[in-house]
C-alpha cells in the first residue's frame, strides 16, 4: 500500500473500508485489515501480506496514535521502501482505550477526600510569611564597634603581660590574702585536739566489764526450775476454758451472727421453690389460654 504524504491510520482504515465496497476490494482485499476497536488495527497477513510502502525519498510520519500492525509480528514497512525514504508508524504497542465514563467534578471530589479533608483552617489564618522586626538585631555599626581581638587581648590580665610574680603579689597583698583564702574558723586547733579524754587501755576496758559482771544477779538452777514447773502446771495464768474461748469469737463475730435472725427451718428448700414455679408457670399459662378465647369473636 502506497503513501506519499504524512498519513493518519483513522485515513488510512476510512479509505480501506471505501475500498471494500468496489470489485477489486471486495475479490483482492476482503478480510486484509481488522479493526479490533478504536486505536488497534491488525493486518492479517495469512490472508493479505500487506506492506505500507514510501514511493518518495521524503519521510513519512503517521500524524495520529492508533496501531497499525501485522499479525505475524512483522515491521508493517517496506524495507526498503521504493522511494528510498522512511515510514514512521505506530506498530509495537497495544493501544489502550478508556472504557470509563467521563469523570465529573463530583467524582473528583470524591476520589479527593482524603487530601481535601487536610484543607481544615482558612489559608488566611496561617502565617502570611511577612517581614520579620529585625530591630532587635545588630546593626553593621554595633558590629563595627565591638573590640578587636588585640583589644582585648590589651586589657585581659592574663594576656597583656602579667608575670605570675604579678598574680601572686596581687592574691597576696593587702587584705586580699584573707579575702581569698578559705574559711578555717570552724575547724578544730590544736588545743581542742590536746584536750580530748585519753583513750581507755586494754586493762581499764577489762576492768569494767569485770565489774559489770559482778553486779548482775543471775537466776540460780533452782530459780529457773521452779519457773519452768509453773509454766507446765499453768500456774504462771489461768488457761482460757471453752466458754472464754466461746465469748470471744462471739464478740469477734457479732456482726456476722447477727444476720443469723431467724431459724433456718424456716426458710423455703430448694424443692418447694421449685414446686410453687410449677404452680405459677400453670396458672400463667392457664391465664392466657383463658384470654385468648376471650379475644376469640
Amino acid at each position: 500500500m502506497v503513501v506519499a504524504s504524512n498519513f493518519s491510520v483513522a485515513d488510512l482504515y476510512a479509505w480501506w473500508s471505501y475500498n471494500l465496497t468496489t470489485e477489486q476490494g471486495i475479490r483482492e482485499f476482503y478480510g486484509g485489515i481488522t479493526a479490533l476497536d478504536e486505536g488497534n488495527f491488525r493486518i492479517e497477513s495469512g490472508t493479505l501480506s500487506l506492506y505500507l510502502d514510501n514511493t518518495t525519498s521524503t519521510n513519512i510520519r503517521q500524524l495520529d496514535n492508533r496501531r497499525l500492525y501485522r499479525a505475524d509480528g512483522a515491521y508493517p514497512v517496506l524495507d526498503p521502501t521504493t522511494g528510498g525514504g522512511g515510514i514512521d508508524v505506530v506498530w509495537r504497542n497495544q493501544i489502550l482505550i478508556s472504557s470509563g465514563s467521563t469523570l465529573t467534578a463530583s467524582d473528583i471530589r470524591t476520589e479527593l477526600a482524603t487530601e481535601l479533608a487536610r484543607i481544615d483552617v482558612d489559608v488566611s489564618s496561617r502565617s502570611s510569611h511577612a517581614t520579620p522586626d529585625l530591630s532587635s538585631l545588630a546593626t553593621q555599626a554595633s558590629v563595627d564597634a565591638l573590640p578587636t581581638l588585640a583589644e582585648m587581648e590589651a586589657s585581659n590580665p592574663l594576656t597583656s603581660g602579667t608575670t605570675p610574680a604579678d598574680i601572686y603579689a596581687e592574691f597576696t597583698s593587702g587584705s586580699n590574702a584573707d579575702a581569698f583564702k578559705a574559711d578555717v574558723s570552724s575547724l578544730a586547733t590544736q588545743a581542742s585536739v590536746d584536750a580530748l579524754p585519753t583513750p581507755l587501755t586494754a586493762a581499764e576496758v577489762n576492768a569494767e566489764v569485770d565489774a559489770a559482771l559482778s553486779d548482775y544477779d543471775a537466776p540460780t538452777k533452782a530459780e529457773l526450775d521452779s519457773a519452768e514447773a509453773n509454766i507446765i502446771a499453768g500456774q504462771s495464768g489461768a488457761v482460757p476454758s471453752a466458754s472464754d474461748v466461746a465469748d470471744a469469737v462471739r464478740t469477734e463475730l457479732a456482726t456476722e451472727l447477727a444476720r443469723i435472725d431467724v431459724d433456718v427451718s424456716t426458710r423455703a428448700s430448694q424443692g418447694s421453690v421449685d414446686a410453687v414455679s410449677v404452680v405459677v408457670d400453670a396458672a400463667r399459662d392457664h391465664s392466657r389460654a383463658a384470654n385468648n378465647q376471650t379475644k376469640t369473636p
